[in-house]
């Protein structure tokens, strides 16, 4: 319990130090700088705030693990930059999968967007259900991990797929791969 408290009083101190230290402040402002974050950006406010709990992240893993390796400045600046590289892409993926957004007015010819076309068509459903169970014993246990996971979050990355199952993602690119063969050839034999 005790080192709990003792790490939560020296998060709170290198936090801290993000407001009253100009070279940290600094760094903070000019990684939002370069990368075009400038008042008025919608997301400022919340990419400072990710900028300075990094900051006082990167420093305690500084100085538990590279403290005499390399520069400590160079070493938040990186971090820095890989935090607000990450915040993007994240916005970006997001902004792909999201096929329409419906907090404002909705131009009408966005009104038969293809997202807000349903089609019941239970038989065709049902085949796609029987095909995908028919894939999924027909896969060996790597690929059906990899199916399991694209399953339960379709929104997933191959790079993210990678991660989850402690891989390379050239090795979850050739699951996936096998995974789509398997299927062009459960296709091909039942037209």
């Amino acid at each position: 319990m005790k080192k709990i408290s003792q790490l939560n009083s020296e998060y709170n101190r290198y936090l801290a130090a993000t407001f009253t230290d100009k070279q940290l402040e600094g760094a903070i402002f000019g990684v939002l700088k370069h990368a075009n974050v400038l008042p008025g950006h919608p997301h400022r406010d919340d990419l400072i705030q990710e900028c300075r709990l990094t900051v006082a992240q990167a420093s305690i893993d500084y100085d538990q693990l590279f403290q005499p390796k390399i520069n400590r400045f160079a070493f938040i600046y990186q971090r820095l930059r890989w935090q607000i590289t990450n915040f993007f892409n994240r916005e970006e993926r997001l902004r792909q999968h999201q096929g329409l957004i419906l907090d404002g007015p909705t131009p009408i010819e966005e009104i038969n967007h293809p997202a807000l076309q349903y089609d019941f068509d239970f038989e065709s459903r049902t085949d796609s259900k029987k095909l995908l169970q028919r894939l999924y014993q027909a896969c060996e246990s790597k690929q059906k991990a990899y199916l399991d996971l694209l399953i339960k979050d379709p929104e997933l990355t191959n790079r993210e797929i990678a991660n989850i199952l402690g891989i390379t993602p050239r090795a979850a690119n050739y699951r996936w791969k096998k995974i789509q063969r398997i299927a062009n050839q459960m296709i091909i034999k039942r037209a």
